[in-house]
């Protein structure tokens, strides 16, 4: 079993050609290679995810002529050796990691070293009972693979001169001690191993391959080290497993500018008696054809003063033109939109009428009839 880690979702096409590259380097030491030829891989099993179906997955495996089986959408228990591996790994993740005392931050070194223990344990599917890492070199592992020093353990690490603190020579040559430098692997990551082991430095976050160190395995005594301190301290576990933040159930939108989001009202102001700059109503959306704009609309220009006021023409007193207004009860279609009261009719303003059904399929029996009048109202009559 070999392991990688992605930052992002959309890396995993990356990470399943560096993998596929490993995995043919791991073959040479494979039972069934011969010396000269590489053994390739010849599929791939999944359970279907959204990545390994993308168009660039897709034209890499067709070239590198890999076969690809997908688990069937929504289907649950097609990939039970994955996933009962996993489980395996993961389990022994988190004991890992309860043992040393360590914390979240430290899953990605806690998981590698479960995969080379899962590698190692007696296979109940095999009939001899031998283990993957067996089965896959035919050889017998060795007392050093089986007797792995224990994961998360205190490291005293031979510091060289000029790695020592203020590079004085008469500081301590191993270091160690306080929990600072921990024990997180035997050296095999993808594409090379060392010869060392894999020594992390808590405090400064750098991973070094050293020879030289010696460990204190009492885990109980380890465990009550005051180092390595937390990463985030006010973070729980299991927001750092990928839980994420907490989502708004609504969330309300307003069409404002950057002038009235950026004011500030002062004390004791009166309100305006002109247009009401305050911020609309929330749950309504931006409107795409009138912009906002602080100076009055102008429709047409001022038509003459009339010879009669609309009073005295029978009409009702109209609202202040050019004020913009929101309609709550409007259609679908025109949700989102402002609409815009119009001045009123004039006693001299044109009408035209169309005498034809917008809304009625094919040719009219008969043609359009266009009829266009002009209001005059006497003084005695109302029209």
């Amino acid at each position: 079993m070999f392991v990688d880690f992605i930052k992002e979702k959309s890396d995993l096409e990356d990470s399943v050609v560096k993998m596929k590259a490993h995995m043919t380097e791991q073959a040479r030491y494979s039972v069934d290679y011969d010396g000269s030829t590489d053994m390739k891989v010849k599929r791939w099993e999944s359970d279907r995810d959204s990545d390994l179906t993308s168009d660039r997955a897709v034209a890499e495996m067709i070239q590198s002529k890999v076969e690809h089986i997908m688990a069937a959408s929504g289907a649950k228990n097609q990939t039970p050796t994955i996933d009962n591996v996993i489980r395996r790994v993961m389990a022994t993740a988190r004991s890992l990691l309860h043992s040393a005392g360590l914390f979240s931050e430290y899953g990605e070194f806690a998981i590698r070293e479960a995969v080379e223990i899962v590698n190692l344990l007696p296979c109940a599917r095999h009939r001899l009972g031998h283990a993957p890492m067996r089965q896959w070199t035919g050889k017998v592992s060795t007392k050093t693979e089986m007797n792995r020093e224990t994961f998360g353990a205190d490291a005293y690490v031979k510091l060289e001169a000029g790695e020592r603190e203020d590079r004085d020579k008469l500081h301590a040559v191993a270091a160690g001690g306080t929990g600072r430098y921990r024990y997180v692997g035997s050296g095999r990551e993808i594409g090379h191993r060392t010869k060392g082991a894999l020594i992390l430095d808590t405090s400064r976050g750098i991973l070094m391959h050293r020879r030289s160190y010696t460990l204190n395995e009492n885990m109980d005594e380890v465990r009550a080290l005051a180092l390595p301190a937390r990463a985030w301290p006010g973070v729980k576990d299991d927001q750092l497993e990928g839980s994420g933040p907490k989502t708004q159930n609504s969330v309300t939108f307003i069409d404002a500018t950057e002038e009235q989001l950026e004011a500030k009202p002062e004390k004791g102001a009166a309100p305006s008696a002109g247009r009401d700059d305050s911020l609309p109503e929330a749950g309504v959306l931006p409107c795409d054809e009138l912009p906002q704009r602080k100076s009055l609309l102008q429709w047409s220009a001022p038509s003459p003063t009339p010879l009669l006021s609309p009073q005295s023409a029978g009409l009702k007193p109209a609202a202040k033109a050019g004020k913009g207004r929101r309609v709550k009860s409007v259609s679908s279609k025109a949700k989102g939109r402002i609409f815009l009261a119009l001045p009123p009719v004039g006693p001299d303003q044109r009408i035209s009428v169309l005498w034809n059904n917008p809304n009625r399929r094919g040719p009219s029996p008969t043609p359009a009839t266009k009829v266009t009048s002009t209001r005059r109202p006497s003084p005695s009559s109302s029209s």
